[in-house]
């Protein structure tokens, strides 16, 4: 984290992810899925690697959740233009479900 502090004192922004589900790690489809679908906050930064085959697999079903329960794909900059700096701080945790709106 050195380099970040750095970016900061040098006036940047740094922008990292609120998940981690470990795509990169080969996981199998069902435990990337579960832990995506069990682990989502608002807002929420999800890194994940392309064209790695778990994720190739659990991503229609995740974003389906995820459009279920009100959330929208926006880019980075628009994240940070329509979000507060606390609430990407500080993500709410939110299950997902039909009835769920991160609001």
């Amino acid at each position: 984290m050195a380099t970040v502090r750095v970016a900061q004192a040098a006036g940047f922004d740094t922008i990292l992810w609120s998940d981690d589900p470990g795509d990169w790690r080969a996981v199998p489809v069902t435990a990337l899925r579960d832990h995506l679908l069990s682990r989502a906050t608002a807002p929420e930064i999800v890194l994940l690697h392309s064209g790695r085959p778990a994720t190739v697999a659990a991503l229609p079903e995740v974003i389906a959740a995820y459009r279920r329960a009100g959330f929208r794909f926006v880019t980075v900059g628009e994240l940070l233009r329509r979000v507060p700096a606390d609430q990407l701080n500080h993500p709410a945790k939110l299950p997902l479900g039909p009835s769920t709106s991160p609001g």
